[in-house]
């Protein structure tokens, strides 16, 4: 059922921000194309709410690309958290070492 979720959020998110983003766009391209001087100036309104449009698309794309992120994590079965920065994480203490790489058998205890 969280898969169906976020993928429900995900159409959402695109079309919202597709939509404020090219309200924003046009709002503000009209409004800076409209400096008319006049009692009934409303260009700089305009602008401002063509500015806020294309912000909210920005947050969305954001949004939009940590849910696809999320969503090609989690489709993949059997796929662990990817290791952290630097490498894996040292073994426990007093567990065997690793073996050597490329295959090669360990060497015999010293007795």
């Amino acid at each position: 059922m969280g898969q169906f979720l976020r993928f429900a959020l995900l159409l959402i998110l695109a079309v919202l921000g597709f939509g404020t983003g090219v309200c924003g766009a046009f709002g503000l391209v009209t409004g800076l194309l409209d400096r008319s001087g006049g009692p009934e100036n409303f260009s700089g309104v305009a602008v401002m709410f063509g500015v806020v449009g294309l912000v909210i698309a920005a947050l969305c794309f954001f949004a939009v690309r940590a849910l696809m992120r999320s969503l090609r994590r989690s489709s993949v079965p059997g796929s662990a958290p990817p290791p952290p920065p630097g490498g894996a994480p040292p073994p426990p203490a007093g567990s065997p070492p690793p073996p050597p790489p490329g295959g090669a058998a360990p060497p015999p205890p010293a007795a």
